[in-house]
């Protein structure tokens, strides 16, 4: 999903341990409850981010 996310100009993201059991519990609840994974996935995505904005990286997003 990294190399997708680059290939496609969006802001990649790390699921790390904090984030393993609701972005499983997102995928297998998805057809009922997809904001929740949407949820997870922003919340990596900001994580990722501060990452990268400590190292200077720049982003498209």
């Amino acid at each position: 999903m990294f190399k997708e996310c680059l290939k496609n100009n969006l802001t990649p993201f790390i699921i790390d341990d904090e984030l393993k059991i609701p972005y499983l519990s997102g995928i297998k609840n998805y057809n009922e409850e997809k904001e929740f994974l949407r949820g997870t996935i922003e919340e990596a995505v900001d994580k990722y981010k501060k990452i990268i904005d400590y190292f200077g990286v720049k982003t498209n997003n």
